[in-house]
Order: C-alpha cells, then structure tokens, then sequence
C-alpha cells in the first residue's frame, strides 16, 4: 500500500504507452469492491474509498507526469457488478454516495488532475450514468473535473 510506488508504476506505465505511441491509458478502475466475485475485483484498489481514491491519483500523476499520456479514469459511477452491468441501476441514498461511491472520485481529480473519465455501462437511480446530466453535473461542478468524459 505504497502511495509512492503506485505512482512510480504509472510512471512506468505512462512511459511504455508513450515509446508506443498510445495517447490513452485507460487506467485507474477506481470502482469500490462490493463482493469478490465482481468481474473487476483485480482492476480495483478494494472497498476502500479514501485508499482507493490516494492510489488511483497516485498512478494517475504517473501516468501523466510526461503530459503526452492521458490517464482514463472508470468507471464514474457506481459500477458495481459485471455479468448485470448493462440493465441493474445501482440504488442509494445521498449519504452513501457522497461517502462511498464520490470520496475516491473527489481524491483523484483534486490530487490528480485526470484528463480523461470512463463513465460506467450501469443505471444510476434509473438512468445510465453517462445520460444523466445529474451525475455529470455532480463530476464537473462539485468535483471540479475539466477534461473529458466518454462512455
């Protein structure tokens, strides 16, 4: 759980797509880990959401530090299972989504500055995360996230 080698990880990472000439890595998943049979269990930091946010930073700044190599953050917001992913609508209160699912979010783009966000397949309260202009909203104008959002 070293902060500092994450980032020196995404160094690495951010290096070898640039000799490649990749312009976008899509990397960090930084979705919390509901249950262990999730389909992207290995992609994700864990349950988490302040480590989960301090390491996903960590190997965006990495990632970016030549500024030739975007990091793509995924998946915003609440993608949370994988065999289900493209009909479930994840369901919380208010509460629980500034608490759990918005605290890593808000790490990374503060601490991070990403350049590009994946949104998630799933519903959110009834909506795919990428049509509801809420969610988009809360990315841009709460967590202040400037760069671009794509599905």
């Amino acid at each position: 759980w070293d902060v500092e080698l994450e980032e020196e990880i995404g160094r690495a990472i951010g290096d070898i797509a640039e000799q490649l000439d990749v312009h976008a890595a899509l990397l960090p998943t930084i979705n919390i880990l509901p249950w262990l049979n999730w389909g992207r269990a290995q992609e994700t930091y864990g349950e988490d959401p302040f480590f989960s946010g301090k390491m996903g930073a960590a190997v965006v700044r990495g990632v970016q530090h030549s500024q030739k190599v975007m990091a793509t953050v995924k998946h915003f917001l609440a993608n949370n299972i994988e065999n289900t992913r493209w009909w479930v609508s994840a369901e919380f209160d208010d509460k629980t989504l500034h608490d759990v699912y918005l605290k890593a979010w808000a790490i990374v783009v503060a601490e991070a500055s990403p350049e590009l966000v994946m949104t998630s397949y799933n519903r959110i309260q009834g909506k795919y995360a990428f049509a509801d202009p809420k969610f988009i909203s809360i990315l841009r104008d709460v967590l202040g996230f400037d760069g671009s959002v794509m599905t």
